[in-house]
């Protein structure tokens, strides 16, 4: 049996969740709130993607690698994000790089390239030249199922900085309000075309757990006292 990522329902907050988890509404409450999958990325290539139907104010796509509460994604090394209102890709509190705005009911693809060190972003099945430099769709996802290159990749947040971590999908919603947001790791048919060499979110495609049977290592054991108050 494969089991896919969903959005997580222990994720901080107060948020609501229905589709089988692939759909939540991120409530920000009195703290920047944020939602994560349950599956990590630490190697190989994998497509995604997310689309937010109600935006509360702005609204962010993004990668966490560390669930820190309270905080919002973008502005350290534990999170990576892409805001709707401004195209800015934040990282470790700094912009680097800017992207189309996109706005409710636009479909963002996510291609997260753990083996090479990658990240590229689409909008409604276009591809987006992270550098800046106007490639065309066809020009980047041309480099993302070619090879190694990083021209039209997302800046800064390239190599080991990928590779060193593992990075799990997530949503945030920096803003009072609600934000309703839908997730595909590949459940259903994608909206968008996923790149040829990436695979979906599930226990199929992630690398072997390196404990198989973990009852072999952890179980619970019943304890039944003694009659005298132990």
């Amino acid at each position: 049996m494969v089991n896919y990522c969903t959005w997580n329902p222990l994720s901080p907050g107060i948020h609501t969740y229905a589709d089988g988890n692939l759909t939540a509404g991120v409530v920000q409450g009195t703290r920047n709130r944020w939602i994560m999958g349950t599956m990590g990325i630490s190697s190989g290539i994998y497509y995604w993607e997310q689309t937010t139907t109600t935006i509360s104010g702005s609204s962010q796509v993004g990668l966490i690698s560390e669930p820190i509460d309270g905080v919002e994604i973008g502005t350290g090394a534990f999170g990576l994000s892409y805001q709707n209102n401004s195209g800015a890709v934040q990282y470790s509190g700094a912009t680097i790089a800017t992207l189309s705005t996109w706005t409710t009911n636009d479909v963002i693809g996510i291609l997260l390239d753990n083996t090479n060190g990658r990240l590229y972003f689409s909008k409604n099945d276009s591809w987006m030249d992270g550098s800046g430099g106007g490639a065309s769709s066809a020009t980047v996802l041309a480099e993302i199922t070619g090879g190694t290159s990083t021209s039209y990749a997302i800046p800064t947040f390239v190599g080991t900085v990928i590779t060193d971590k593992t990075w799990i999908p997530s949503h945030q919603n920096p803003h009072s309000g609600t934000d309703t947001v839908t997730a595909d790791f590949g459940q259903h048919d994608y909206v968008g075309t996923a790149p040829s060499n990436s695979s979906k979110l599930n226990t199929s495609a992630l690398p072997a757990v390196t404990i198989e049977n973990p009852s072999l290592h952890f179980s619970g054991i019943g304890y039944t006292g003694n009659g005298l108050g132990q």
